[in-house]
């Protein structure tokens, strides 16, 4: 597994997704560990499929001391982290199963101010703090604040993290089954019709409902969640949420739908009315993964 920079293809090793299915104390050699996963059923590959990454910062940054935080697990989730080179991923200990059934399988995370934050479907979040290099600390993981005001959290909803101006806020994309006509067949299939944005009040852990981003613009979807500012991308709309086929089941109906499917639920949402807009144009549906946002960064190296 790898951290890939696609426009400069800079390849950066994480450790294995095989060794999310070994104990903690299991430090098996990646020889024995090929032959180990050869005799695993379906159902046991199936929890080391990691459904996000996000990092902490760049990791050809100077200096810096990059984590990767990943969200894995097919029926029950859980998190893990690695910095690069690392032999393996850490499981972070936590009572998972009884946290996504009380609350919900584990949406999205974010890094913020120094810390990992993650969402799960009825809103919940749970800081995740991560030692530095050589420290004798353990992980923490804690909940920090519970669902947002809103009674419409429903199967085909999707939470986001995201950082904007220095507060964390939490967006809920609603989403509903519509059968949209495309130029092969109509196809019933879950697309996004509104959005609402939650901020969180940090003396309170409560979260207020903000009506707009200001020339701000959200990125959501199978990447990592971020805000821009619209000034510095010239071709960006101000207030506005773009968002990507974030659907699990998109590469599945893709295959069954005679590979095409992935993708169909993108497009951008305009505050300003809460209406959505589809990018029809697209005219290439992934048949194995919904597509992400790819976006700039400045101060590498």
């Amino acid at each position: 597994m790898h951290i890939l920079n696609p426009i400069s293809r800079i390849r950066i090793p994480l450790p294995s997704q095989s060794t999310l299915l070994l104990p903690p104390e299991d430090h098996t050699f990646p020889e024995e560990l090929i032959a180990q996963n050869q005799q695993r059923t379906v159902r046991e590959r199936y929890q080391s499929f990691i459904t996000k990454v996000v990092l902490s910062c760049s990791p050809v940054k100077k200096g810096s001391d990059c984590v990767a935080l990943a969200i894995y697990g097919w029926s029950d989730n859980k998190l893990a982290y690695a910095r690069p080179g690392d032999a393996a991923w850490t499981i972070l200990s936590w009572d998972w199963r009884q946290f996504t059934y009380k609350w919900g399988p584990l949406e999205d995370a974010v890094y913020y101010k120094g810390q990992f934050y993650v969402v799960n479907l009825h809103g919940t979040v749970m800081r995740c703090s991560i030692p530095p290099v050589g420290s004798a600390e353990e992980p923490l993981v804690e909940v920090i604040a519970f669902g947002i005001p809103y009674d419409d959290l429903i199967w085909g909803n999707s939470t986001y993290l995201v950082e904007h101006q220095g507060s964390l806020l939490q967006v809920l994309r609603k989403r509903r089954p519509s059968k949209k006509s495309r130029p092969d067949k109509p196809l019933l299939q879950y697309l996004t019709f509104g959005f609402h944005v939650f901020r969180l009040d940090p003396s309170s852990s409560a979260w207020e409902m903000i009506e707009s981003l200001g020339d701000g613009a959200l990125f959501l979807g199978r990447n990592t969640s971020v805000s821009v500012s619209a000034t510095d991308l010239r071709w960006c709309k101000g207030n506005c949420i773009y968002f990507t086929d974030g659907d699990d089941l998109s590469p599945w109906s893709a295959i069954s739908l005679g590979g095409r499917g992935a993708g169909r639920d993108t497009g951008y949402c305009t505050l300003k009315d809460w209406e959505v807009h589809y990018l029809d144009q697209v005219a290439s549906y992934s048949p194995s993964s919904p597509p992400i946002w790819v976006l700039p960064s400045a101060g590498e190296g």
